[in-house]
C-alpha cells in the first residue's frame, strides 16, 4: 500500500444492476439521540460522515487477514488534496469464505470541526483498543428488495454490534482502519449466509456501520457510511490466487428449513421478523429501517411496555 493507493481487490461499478452499487442514504435510518441516555430516543442520523469510495469483491482460496495487507490485490487510487495529504480510509471488510465484500469509505473532515459529537466517539474509537473497537462498532442490514424467506433469515433492520455476533480484527495505520469481520464464523451467521447466496441475485440491500455512543458528550449518533448494494451474485466475483476459479464452479449449499427455524430460534425475538410484519411492510411501500424508527419511538413513549400495555387496557376496560 502506498501513499495515493490502497489494496481492496477488484472494483465494482457504481450504479449497475449487477454487483452494483450506490452510497445509501444515512438520513433514514434512526439512530441515538441527544439525551438518548435519559429519554432512549432515537433520531434520523446526519448524512453519512464519510464517503462512500468504492465496493470491492473477490473469491479467494486462500485466507485473507486483511485486504489493506494483500499486496497481490488490486489496489484503488485514494483521493489526494491539494497539500498532498490523503484522507482517512476507514474500510469494513466482510469475510464470507471463499468470497469477499469490501466496503471503502473516505472520511469528510469537514464533520469533525462541524458535530463535536462524532467527533468525540471517532477520536475514542481510533484510540480504544481492538477489543474496545470490535464492542462499538455496528452493523445494520436493511432488505429493500428480498424475498420473504431471505428477510425472514436477515431480520429486522436493527443495529447490531458485530463484535457480540462475529469475531473483528483490526488492522490500523496513520490513514487506513480496516475492520475484517469473519461471516463464516458463526452458525447462525453460516445459516443466514447460506439463504442469502441461493437468492442473492434478487437481493437489494443497505449496509449501514456506525459507532455505539455510550457517552454524552457523544451524542447523537451519527452513521459512518453505507452502501446500497445490487444483486451481489456472490458465485461471479472474479478470482484472485491460486485455486480460487475451481471455487466459482461450486454451486451454492442449499439449507435445510429446520435448520432456519433452528437458527431463528437462537437469535433476540426483536431481531426477527414474524410473517404478518413482512407483509405489512411490503403492501404499505414502508421501509424496514422506517418501520422500525416507529416503533422505537411507541417503545420510547411507554407503548411496547409491558406494564404501560396493562395500565392501558385497564384504562380501556373503565371507559
Amino acid at each position: 500500500m502506498s501513499g495515493s493507493k490502497v489494496h481492496l481487490g477488484p472494483p465494482f461499478e457504481r450504479g449497475d444492476s449487477k454487483n452494483g452499487w450506490l452510497p445509501a442514504d444515512a438520513t433514514e435510518f434512526p439512530v441515538r439521540g441527544k439525551n438518548y441516555l435519559k429519554d432512549k430516543k432515537k433520531t434520523a442520523s446526519q448524512p453519512s460522515a464519510f464517503r462512500l469510495a468504492g465496493v470491492h469483491g473477490f473469491t479467494a482460496a486462500q485466507k485473507i487477514p486483511f485486504v489493506t495487507a494483500s499486496p497481490y490485490l488490486a489496489s484503488m487510487e485514494r483521493t489526494v488534496r491539494s497539500n498532498g495529504s490523503v484522507p482517512f480510509l476507514f474500510v469494513m471488510h466482510f469475510d464470507i469464505s471463499p468470497q469477499h465484500l469490501v466496503l471503502a469509505f473516505e472520511l469528510d473532515e469537514a464533520v469533525l470541526s462541524q458535530d463535536s459529537a462524532f467527533a468525540n466517539v471517532w477520536k475514542h474509537f481510533l484510540e480504544g483498543d481492538d477489543a474496545y473497537k470490535s464492542e462499538r462498532i455496528k452493523l445494520i442490514t436493511s432488505m429493500v428488495e428480498a424475498s420473504w424467506v431471505v428477510r425472514r433469515a436477515v431480520g429486522k433492520p436493527v443495529p447490531a454490534l458485530l463484535g457480540n455476533k462475529l469475531p473483528c480484527t483490526w488492522r490500523q495505520t496513520d490513514s487506513v482502519l480496516e475492520c475484517t469481520c469473519d461471516v463464516s464464523a458463526s452458525m447462525v451467521a453460516r445459516v443466514i449466509l447460506g439463504v442469502v447466496r441461493g437468492a442473492c441475485r434478487d437481493i437489494v440491500c443497505d449496509l449501514i456501520l456506525l459507532i455505539e455512543s455510550r457517552q454524552t458528550d457523544e451524542l447523537p449518533e451519527r452513521i459512518i457510511g453505507g452502501a446500497r448494494v445490487f444483486r451481489m451474485d456472490m458465485p461471479t466475483f472474479p478470482p484472485v490466487g491460486d485455486g480460487s476459479s475451481e471455487l466459482l464452479s461450486q454451486p451454492p449449499e442449499e439449507v435445510p428449513e429446520e435448520h432456519v427455524e433452528e437458527m431463528l430460534q437462537q437469535r433476540d425475538p426483536d431481531e426477527v421478523y414474524t410473517e404478518g410484519e413482512v407483509e405489512e411492510s411490503a403492501a404499505n411501500g414502508e421501509s424496514p429501517a422506517k418501520k422500525e424508527e416507529g416503533k422505537e419511538e411507541e417503545k420510547a413513549r411507554g407503548g411496547s411496555d409491558k406494564k404501560g400495555a396493562e395500565k392501558g387496557a385497564k384504562q380501556k376496560q373503565k371507559d
